[in-house]
């Protein structure tokens, strides 16, 4: 790197979707080693869900659920604006 760069900011992506992708800046010191520890959450398995049906999926990673997303039945719309009918997947 130049000396004049002071942040680097990094996308990781894991190509086999075991961790979620995530982005961080990490800040430099000019004259200073600098180490950087960054740790990947572990991917959530996809849940399946009936349109037909109530739903209630906790939102967050890992037992870590921040809220919780609430979806009456038959509430979901294709990418035609037509009711959604059947499995899908979060």
């Amino acid at each position: 790197m130049t000396d004049d760069v002071d942040r680097l900011t990094v996308t990781f992506q894991d190509p086999a979707d075991q961790f979620s992708d995530t982005t961080q800046t990490m800040p430099f010191q000019r004259g200073r080693t600098v180490v950087h520890r960054i740790l990947l959450q572990k991917e959530d398995p996809p849940v399946t869900f009936d349109s037909s049906k109530d739903l209630r999926a906790p939102l967050g990673h890992a037992g870590d659920n921040m809220a919780e997303l609430e979806l009456p039945a038959d509430n979901l719309l294709d990418k035609d604006g037509k009711p959604f009918k059947g499995e899908f997947q979060t």
